[in-house]
């Protein structure tokens, strides 16, 4: 049988976010392979997240481990004062939002842990998460195959947030920062066919392999179980700026139009994120135990009113999956535009043509025929991105 280490700053179970859900389901599909699979969690500064290790110590057992004891690792001197100052509001600061100290983020000690670990495993293919894992697979000096699981695109990446005037600015590498921490590896799989061009040309000359992986996981059940005549317009998040944001935007701008022509219309909210108001037909779901039985089959469609930021929206091609159409915007279907016409439909969030389509989309008796065509297409992707899974051995 064989064997893959994952290198991660971020747990897979529970699945809150994006990031969580897009590593959960790539377990999933190596499982699926009959693949076993490690996890190794490091905890950085760089990559907050709410750990979770008991979950992850349930799921995979003695296939689990922690870099540094499970605590938060602070890296080199130097990167603990570039942090340093950054809490102090150097954060605040162009300079501070754009710097990250890749190769200062693992001290020697932390360096010589994990590559014990990687020798204890003996993996047939370690995969990181994220770029800034590059350090740790760089350290294990070619003696496995390595590939990146990228999530995003973070060359300026905090730049071009400002220039859009977005929200959600997290961590940002200059082109050469990202070229060389990609280098490391093997293989870098991109989640979208523009990331991929984009890396390609970043590695023109080097010896590194680029491919897209994108949809990984198919629900078993699938399919809206809602009455045409009292639809439900569904929204499921994590409560990061970009969610909060759009959700805000789409219940400003269209919710009460769409009230106006369907009084017994419902909103259903579910996830983290956090959204004040006192309207008719909003209800907030919260966190649900069953994302087929509490929300999605409860759906007539879903939308991903999303203004800013980049990376493959796993929210999209999760409604998808479920037999679910899905209004979203440009950014909503970044990575997947060809699903345009497929159960997915694009709409300039600050215009008319939203609830509009909402609306024509909830009126239509090809509904139930949209939902099937959304989830034959994501059939498709999945059966693309396993066979190239196999080319990562």
């Amino acid at each position: 049988m064989k064997k893959v280490l994952i290198a991660s700053p971020v747990v897979c179970s529970p699945a809150y976010s994006g990031n969580s859900v897009r590593i959960k389901q790539f377990v999933n599909a190596l499982h699926e392979k009959g693949i076993e699979v490690y996890f190794v969690l490091f905890s950085i500064r760089e990559i907050a997240d709410r750990k979770q290790a008991n979950h992850m110590e349930s799921e995979f057992g003695e296939k689990f481990y922690f870099l540094n004891e499970g605590h938060k690792i602070k890296g080199t001197l130097i990167n603990r004062a570039l942090n340093y100052f950054k809490r102090l509001g150097l954060n605040k600061t162009k300079f501070g939002q754009d710097t990250v100290l890749p190769w200062s983020i693992f001290t020697n000690e932390t360096l010589n842990e994990f590559s014990n670990i990687v020798d204890l495993v003996k993996p047939d293919l370690v995969i990181g998460e994220y770029a800034l894992s590059a350090p740790l697979i760089k350290y294990l000096n070619g003696k496995y195959p390595t590939a990146i699981d990228t999530h995003d695109c973070f060359t300026l990446r905090n730049k071009k947030i400002r220039q859009s005037k977005g929200v959600g600015l997290w961590w940002s590498l200059s082109e050469k920062q990202e070229r060389d921490l990609l280098s490391c590896f093997d293989t870098v799989i991109a989640i979208q066919e523009s990331e991929k061009v984009f890396f390609t040309k970043l590695l023109d000359k080097k010896v590194t392999k680029v491919t897209k992986i994108d949809v990984l996981e198919l629900p078993g059940e699938w399919g809206s179980k809602v009455e045409q005549s009292i639809p439900a317009i569904g929204f499921i998040g994590s409560n990061n700026a970009h969610n909060r944001e759009g959700l805000a935007k789409f219940i400003n701008l269209h919710w009460l139009h769409i009230l106006k022509k369907i009084p017994n219309a419902k909103l259903l909210i579910a996830g983290d994120v956090e959204v004040e108001t006192s309207l008719s037909g909003v209800t907030v779901l919260g966190r649900v135990d069953s994302l087929y039985l509490d929300f999605y089959s409860k759906c007539s469609i879903t939308v991903n009113p999303c203004g800013s930021g980049s990376g493959l929206k796993i929210k999209t091609i999760e409604s998808m999956s479920y037999g679910v159409p899905i209004i979203t915007t440009k950014e909503g279907l970044s990575g997947i535009e060809q699903a345009i016409g497929e159960g997915a439909y694009c709409c300039d969030l600050d215009q008319d043509e939203f609830f509009l389509t909402c609306l024509d989309v909830l009126a239509s008796k090809n509904l139930p025929s949209e939902g099937v065509k959304a989830r034959k297409f994501i059939e498709l992707c999945k059966a693309e991105s396993m066979n190239k899974i196999e080319e990562l051995f």
